[in-house]
């Protein structure tokens, strides 16, 4: 334990030395943070703003034809304007959301009874005018059910026969789960991070100094090398989770600072505890991270590849938990048991907060260090030979 207390020292100043790798890594853990913090913000003012009940255009290339359809339109907070014929072209550039055509045919099959023809003119690729097309759909729907009701009643027949079904919604979606759509991310930026943060110092200490010509001199002293590089691997995980903590720290106060839920318009907390649980949950995490990158770090030939390399890893393990919103339910203990998914798993319940139990958090540590240790023991092999120190 002595000599790796050394080693960890010795690799620790040597790397707070090197102020711009230093700069970088707290940049970018700020950056993440921040760049979050923001996008919360904007989407919920983007949100609010379209949510809020105000008139929506519509241009319309025919509206003589269907007056009473425009009136109803207009009730609804629908501003019609006038449209040329060259209303599809327009949309089709982004000139106009959405737009509606009415022929002539409409007005005749209209007043015979028969199905009347529309065309709905929109670009479902342009995701800011998803809300107006859907609000004009639904509109254009009900409308068209009120009319079926109206000829119904005048032919003698109960309309309430074309209702056979009468949901009612209980939603048991809490302002706290709710909001949480707009923080489902967090487990993957949370990934990337613990598997990203301490790669710098694992590819300086084993691949640069090989590349520097220290690392053989330090080998040939009478230490163990699975003590030099566990020491190595400890500076690497102790500066990745200062590095994960400030970003944690930096969210949390951007919440504080930023007033999230005026620009969303409903309740959004973010727990300080919360956010010191999922912290916990990267401790084992981050151990995994830096065995891992120390692995293969030493199979890189040169400083290159080890950087290409472990810009990698940080995706491979990450992509789980960019998936994580699109799985249903992911309540499995199996689930929860792999390493780095299961951390992003518990994270999200912490963040909706919904209960964790002692045997998920002590089930995914189980798994989680025994993979450590299982990697820890491919590093230490691959460290001891020699093939380490020419990289070949």
């Amino acid at each position: 334990m002595k000599t790796i207390w050394i080693v960890f020292q010795k690799e620790w100043v040597d790397h707070i030395r090197d102020r711009r790798a230093v700069l970088s890594a707290v940049g970018s853990s700020l950056f993440t943070p921040i760049f979050m913090v923001a996008m919360v913000f904007l989407m919920g003012k983007t949100i609010l703003s379209l949510s809020e009940d105000k008139p929506e255009p519509l241009h319309v290339f025919g509206q003589e034809y269907a007056p009473a359809l425009m009136q109803y339109l207009e009730a609804n907070n629908i501003e019609i304007i006038p449209a040329h014929e060259f209303l599809v072209e327009d949309v089709r550039q982004g000139k106009v959301k959405m737009g509606l055509i009415i022929t002539e045919e409409y007005a005749q099959a209209f007043r015979e009874g028969r199905p009347a023809p529309l065309e709905l003119v929109m670009d479902t690729s342009r995701q800011m005018n998803l809300l107006l097309m859907s609000k004009v759909t639904q509109l254009i729907q009900r409308y068209s059910t009120q009319v079926v009701m109206m000829r119904l009643m005048a032919r003698g027949v109960d309309p309430s026969i074309m209702i056979p079904l009468v949901p009612n919604i209980h939603d048991v979606a809490t302002p706290q789960s709710s909001a949480l759509i707009f923080m489902s991310i967090l487990p993957f930026f949370v990934a990337i991070m613990v598997f990203s943060a301490g790669a710098g110092v694992i590819v300086d200490t084993l691949v640069g100094e090989r590349e520097r010509s220290t690392l053989e001199p330090l080998l040939i002293n009478p230490v163990r090398r699975s003590s030099l590089l566990i020491g190595k691997i400890l500076t690497s995980f102790v500066f990745a989770m200062l590095i994960v903590g400030l970003s944690l720290f930096v969210f949390w106060l951007g919440f504080q600072l930023v007033p999230i839920e005026e620009s969303m318009g409903l309740s959004m907390t973010l727990s300080g505890v919360s956010l010191l649980w999922i912290f916990l949950l990267c401790i084992p995490e981050g151990m995994l991270a830096a065995v891992m990158q120390a692995f293969v770090a030493s199979f890189a030939r040169n400083y290159k590849e080890a950087q290409t390399f472990l810009a990698i890893l940080p995706f491979i393990i990450g992509i789980p938990s960019a998936v994580l919103g699109f799985i249903p339910n992911p309540t499995d203990l199996i689930q929860v048991a792999i390493p780095g998914f299961g951390q992003s798993v518990l994270a999200n319940r912490i963040l909706r907060g919904e209960p964790v139990t002692p045997l998920e958090v002590g089930v995914l540590l189980f798994t989680t260090l025994f993979s450590a240790l299982f990697f820890l023991w491919l590093s230490i092999r691959s460290f001891s030979r020699e093939r380490i120190l020419s990289g070949k």
